[in-house]
């Protein structure tokens, strides 16, 4: 296979192939717009408390990581754990605030325990604080793992089935250094090591940038799944290739040429040559998300730097982009208008407010100009990330908008993706004090944003507050609210009320130009294949964006 952007891709190349989740999703029902219905994973089931505080997850039994190691609740909770520590005790859930760690004292000195004792049998010692209840996360067999809630919250299991809830090796983690210190996360750990998993396939060999290679798992505790089995969770079907190489390489004329030779089986091709697969239905297939997935394009507006702060200057960018044409000619009339921050598929929360996109008027853009006040403005400075021509093109086409439209000039500052992340990565505090850190307008969304689990408040937080990826610098008091709630009622009518305030807000301030929902993986383009080799794949069932390959373990070839 022959893939995009490493940096954002690698090690995420290696969800359900390598490492697996507590809790899974039927990824057929999702395809076909039916929504989110969570099945067993490495949990054989679970139970919630009538408070819908406290979740009980029964694990299954027999399981070993490739290397041998056992998996049980003991590697969960050092897992969790060390997420809390390595990011300073301050959640485990990326955003959500859902455990009262005040009792936790876990560091150092449980390392060495580990370290002492292992994670198949521990120590007395270690085993009475992997039990304390007085704990949120406590074991209370080697089977079984108690998740105690400090409110009800009704997206954990989404929570479990994304990003944090791939589950690798603690023990072999904890023997090979670490996975960071206090407040200190190793962030390069999976680039420098092939942590082993518990799915159906396995590191063999990797260089980075350049290619990783897998083979499948001889132990993998799936391999003999009947069709009956795999068809009610095809995310663990044990696989129907020996070895996958999956390879970055940056030129799309080099992996069309490639996979038209049939040198790889599976390529990501894009704009410019795209119409060499979708012009060809006879010899080419290739992937498009359901109507219900949450992938996005959006324009972010930095609401602190002159003149991106003024309403009326961002109403104005927001009614001058002829949204029509970037959809005909970037997206190949596959964009679909929406108004976020939610997605779709999360119907119950989308479009609370009844909005649409933006107009393009260029009357109403130049009537805001002037209600700006703003004369003689500086150059709009543009930063993108560079070997994704969706983003360029989008890009470019709003430079001649704005040019033609309004007279503005729009500097499209093009940069390595570490150059154009690091800033935004300082996060939300220090950009806000430091509004010239990062660029006056960037792309959000695509395949270098996405969700990273299926819950449904993450846009939300991403989008509208502090303690998500704001890249607009925008916040409000009802947005605060609104995420304080995610994580203390389960009131569907407050969460709703406070949703339809924070959108009406975004909706007349402008933060955000939501571009629309896309039907092809990488916006102009997407995973391509060969008719006569495969038949069928599924890819990441966060519709995440964040990874460019698909679950190669699904991947079936045509007979």
């Amino acid at each position: 296979m022959n893939v995009l952007v490493p940096a954002v891709t690698f090690p995420n190349w290696m969800e359900d192939d390598v490492y697996q989740p507590l809790v899974s999703i039927n990824i057929a029902q999702e395809y076909h717009n039916q929504g989110y219905n969570f099945i067993p994973g490495l949990a054989q089931n679970w139970t919630i408390s009538p408070d819908g505080r406290t979740y009980t997850f029964n694990l299954r039994q027999g399981i070993s990581f490739s290397d041998g190691n056992q998996f049980n609740a003991y590697q969960v909770w050092t897992q969790f754990y060390s997420y809390a520590f390595t990011f300073g005790n301050a959640t485990i859930f990326y955003y959500y605030n859902i455990f009262n760690q005040s009792m936790v004292h876990f560091g150092p000195a449980t390392f060495a325990m580990i370290n002492a004792s292992g994670l198949t049998n521990p120590s007395p010692q270690l085993l009475a604080i992997m039990q304390n209840s007085t704990w949120p996360i406590y074991v209370t067999s080697p089977y079984q793992i108690v998740f105690h809630l400090s409110s009800p919250f009704l997206w954990l299991l989404g929570l479990l089935d994304g990003a944090p809830g791939w589950l690798f090796d603690m023990q072999w983690v904890v023997n090979h250094g670490g996975p960071g210190n206090f407040g200190a996360p190793n962030q390069q750990y999976f680039f420098q090591h092939a942590i082993p998993g518990t799915g159906p396939y396995e590191v063999a060999n990797y260089s980075e940038n350049n290619y990783i290679r897998f083979v499948q798992n001889p132990t993998y505790w799936a391999k003999n799944w009947t069709q009956d089995q795999i068809a009610a969770n095809p995310l663990f079907d044990p696989g129907h290739a020996a070895a996958v190489v999956i390879y970055y390489k940056p030129d799309d004329l080099s992996r069309y040429t490639d996979l038209s030779s049939g040198q790889v089986q599976i390529a990501t091709i894009e704009s410019q040559d795209w119409n060499l697969i979708s012009s060809n239905p006879s010899t080419y297939s290739y992937f498009q998300f359901p109507s219900s997935a949450n992938i996005i394009y959006s324009l972010a507006l930095n609401t602190r730097e002159y003149p991106m702060n003024n309403t009326d200057f961002r109403l104005a960018i927001a009614h001058a982009i002829d949204y029509n044409q970037l959809n005909t000619t970037v997206f190949h009339g596959l964009l679909h208008g929406f108004f976020g921050p939610e997605t779709p598929g999360f119907s119950q929360f989308y479009d609370i407010g009844n909005y649409s996109q933006y107009s393009y008027n260029v009357t109403l853009a130049k009537y805001y100009l002037n209600q700006s006040g703003v004369k003689n403005p500086p150059q709009i400075t543009w930063s993108m990330p560079s070997a994704i021509s969706s983003v360029a093109s989008v890009a470019q086409l709003v430079q001649a908008d704005l040019s033609s439209n309004l007279g503005l000039t729009l500097n499209i500052q093009i940069q390595s993706y570490p150059q154009y992340i690091g800033p935004y990565n300082q996060g939300f505090a220090y950009n806000y004090a430091h509004p010239n850190n990062t660029a006056m307008m960037t792309i959000e969304g695509g395949q270098d944003y996405g969700q990273v689990d299926l819950a449904a408040p993450d846009n939300w937080i991403t989008f509208t507050t502090a303690f998500g990826f704001d890249l607009a610098l925008w916040n409000s008091t009802a947005a605060d609210q609104l995420a304080n709630l995610f994580d203390s009622t389960t009131n569907m009518t407050s969460i709703q009320s406070v949703m339809g305030q924070v959108q009406t807000q975004i909706y007349q301030q402008a933060p955000y130009i939501w571009l629309g929902t896309f039907s092809l993986l990488v916006g102009d383009g997407s995973i391509a294949w060969k008719t006569s080799v495969v038949s069928h794949l599924y890819v990441d069932q966060a519709w995440s964006g964040a990874n460019t390959a698909p679950l190669f373990n699904t991947v079936t070839f045509a007979s």
